[in-house]
């Protein structure tokens, strides 16, 4: 059963299509689950982090899913918490984790991890709690740390994917960052203690807002110059250029915001409560509780995938949830492009892509850097060369940005060079 709430009088667009539809228990029984990754290409991965407990050794760690959560394998961390699990297509393949061990890294999609930094290093007793990438630069990072005892943290910056580190700011420990999709040099963070703007490019502070209770979730829109933030009492908005904060008291239980973005086509938010998993508007003028009668109780939505599959945590386990119908979803007409040749592969001088349709191809080091893009327009096939005899040897990513899908979809894989 799906439950609508208004506020104003309005018209109420539904953004689910008129299938029934149901949350899918997937798996991770008596895990408490931080944060889960959506890795996409030929076939889909997930990967969830879990808090450890003493007493239950059988919990904690990263655990990784091939089949779409039907079975999962601990891949890392049995004893320790995973706090926050970072993917992005600037580092194909590369998989970030935020625990109380440390700073990991996977280069294989999250089947082994090494060490980048250690926990305590510069802040005895800290944990690493949120991390972040510059969208404009893969090598850019920004690791937000903090003591659970006394509060304190520190932001650390490094600006060569993880080599080297320095302050960027003193702060309470940061439960949240991420940068504006509106301004390149524009980074945002919250705490206990407020939400707040850097600039990366100047070094400076600015208090957004003050919050006694904390915040719980921040979050950016693609395209509007929105900040989203969810606290312990309500949903606020701030607008990026007018400086202008919106409250949205939408009427539900507010214990917890999670918020996720459910995409162009849909242009809505998606947020987990105590008393479910609701589905929201882009106007905030309607909420719509996600199939009341089985809903599980209080959700944390954690992921979303470009199909629109919501995976939410409840306290079984990990389940999901189809946001829109086969009917009424067009992207289902449109998937993602037909997986790339790439030949030959290893490579000695040259290397060749073929693909079909309008895209942009980058290829990035083994440590991200970009070291060479090209984009082609129009229909049909097209082969694209890239001299590779001036590269030293090893593996190499590349992304495949395809313009014409809505959204746009990536494709990445990967290839070597042997001289």
């Amino acid at each position: 059963m799906k439950r609508s709430l208004f506020f104003m009088p309005c018209v109420l667009f539904l953004l689910l299509g008129k299938a029934e539809a149901q949350w899918t228990y997937l798996g991770l029984p008596g895990q408490s689950i931080t944060s889960i990754a959506i890795i996409e290409g030929d076939s889909l991965l997930l990967l969830a982090g879990t808090l450890y407990y003493p007493d239950e050794p059988e919990r904690g760690g990263i655990f990784r899913s091939r089949d779409n959560g039907i079975t999962w394998d601990r891949v890392a961390l049995p004893y320790q918490w995973v706090l926050q699990i970072l993917t992005t297509p600037l580092l194909p393949g590369t998989v970030l984790a935020a625990t109380s061990v440390g700073l990991l890294r996977s280069r294989d999609t999250g089947l082994t991890w090494d060490t980048v930094t250690t926990a305590g290093t510069w802040c005895p007793g800290c944990m690493q709690l949120a991390l972040a990438i510059n969208p404009h630069d893969s090598l850019d990072w920004f690791l937000g740390t903090g003591s659970p005892v006394e509060g304190e943290g520190l932001i650390y910056r490094s600006r060569d994917g993880g080599e080297t580190w320095a302050d960027f700011w003193y702060d309470l420990a940061t439960q949240g960052l991420i940068f504006s999709s509106c301004q390149n040099e524009i980074l945002y963070g919250a705490n206990n203690y407020g939400v707040f703007r850097y600039d990366i490019q100047d070094s400076t502070r600015e208090l957004l807002r003050f919050a006694f209770w904390g915040n719980s979730d921040i979050a950016v829109h693609p395209r509007k110059p929105y900040l989203y933030v969810g606290t312990r009492d309500t949903l606020l908005r701030f607008h990026e250029t007018d400086s202008v904060w919106t409250n949205f008291m939408i009427g539900v239980p507010h214990d917890s915001y999670d918020l996720l973005y459910t995409g162009l086509q849909q242009d809505g938010w998606i947020f987990g409560t105590s008393e479910g998993v609701y589905l929201v508007d882009s106007t905030f003028a309607s909420a719509e509780l996600l199939d009341e009668g089985t809903s599980p109780g209080g959700g944390s939505p954690k992921a979303i995938s470009s199909r629109g599959d919501v995976y939410a945590v409840f306290s079984g386990g990990i389940h999901l949830w189809h946001l829109v119908s086969d009917a009424d979803d067009h992207r289902n007409t449109q998937p993602l492009p037909p997986t790339p040749i790439v030949f030959p592969n290893p490579a000695k001088s040259i290397i060749y892509w073929w693909f079909d349709g309008a895209a942009e191809i980058r290829v990035y080091n083994i440590i991200g850097q970009l070291v060479w893009s090209q984009d082609r327009r129009g229909q049909g096939l097209h082969k694209v060369s890239f001299q590779v005899n001036n590269l030293p040897n090893g593996p190499y990513y590349y992304t495949i940005h395809c313009f014409e899908n809505n959204p746009p979809a990536y494709r990445s894989g990967s290839f070597r060079v042997i001289h």
